[in-house]
């Protein structure tokens, strides 16, 4: 399927690295000329010897508003055009519950809700101009299943759900569609971190290790972790002029992870 990305610009938050890396290469190779930001300069560098020329990269925080505008700006200078943002950036944890002060609940909210409220502020315009813009959010599975350590991700995550359905609604008149991804357990980042780190304690290998923590959480027979590539495939289509009627929704990306009936 031609999903019509040739001489698109997509920009991608948190694209340093694992899902935000896989899914810029997947746009790459479908065509799009893609900008990644992040707070990691190293990890930037390294990704764009990765990607190869064309790809852009900006060392930005997307919580802080202004840092944001200056990079679309930038975007805007570079290519004249913004037609697709995925916002993947987002922090991991936030420990126990009853140990998180404000300043961490505002940590996570502000990368991962502000966050993608500022990209798609500042892209405004440009998405409609582009008389197809694309928005895809990247949210997560603790927005419904309750992990211990990390309520500060799941609330997150469950709040860029109902931004989502906003944002959609702000932008529909314009032709331009916003929808959200929840990955379920995948390979990549910060979870490969972990599956590491597990395997290193365990004195186990890696695909012990992702068994144990699927085991952990309840999965039964048959759940298996997913891959980067995987996530990348779907926001590809999302991002796509073929997913033209599909905007407002919340894609699970799980592999059937969740037993559930509805969307989280």
């Amino acid at each position: 399927m031609d999903l019509e990305l040739t001489g698109r610009v997509a920009l991608v938050t948190g694209g340093s690295r694992g899902l935000g890396l896989a899914t810029a290469r997947r746009l790459r190779d479908e065509g799009a000329t893609v900008h990644l930001c992040g707070r990691d300069a190293g990890a930037g560098r390294a990704a764009l010897d990765e990607l190869g020329a064309g790809t852009g990269w900006s060392t930005c925080d997307v919580a802080d508003d202004a840092a944001v505008a200056a990079m679309v700006s930038d975007v805007l200078g570079r290519h004249g055009r913004l037609d697709v943002v995925v916002n993947n950036a987002g922090r991991f944890g936030g420990g126990p519950l009853a140990g998180i002060d404000d300043a961490g609940w505002r940590d996570g909210f502000d990368t991962k809700v502000l966050g993608a409220t500022h990209t798609v502020r500042h892209a405004r315009d440009a998405l409609i101009a582009s008389g197809r813009g694309r928005v895809v959010n990247v949210s997560g599975v603790t927005a419904a299943l309750a992990v211990p350590n990390v309520a500060v991700t799941g609330v997150a995550n469950a709040a860029l759900i109902a931004l989502t359905a906003y944002q959609a609604q702000d932008l529909r008149a314009h032709g331009a569609t916003v929808n959200c991804v929840v990955p379920g357990y995948t390979t990549s980042g910060v979870w490969q971190d972990r599956i590491d780190a597990r395997a290193a304690a365990d004195g186990t290998d890696g695909p012990t290790a992702r068994a144990a923590i699927l085991a952990e959480r309840g999965f039964g027979a048959g759940a298996r972790w997913g891959t980067p590539d995987e996530l990348a495939a779907v926001v590809a289509f999302l991002a796509s002029g073929p997913a033209s009627y599909v905007s407002g929704a919340t894609l699970r990306v799980d592999g059937a992870q969740l037993p559930a009936v509805s969307h989280p």
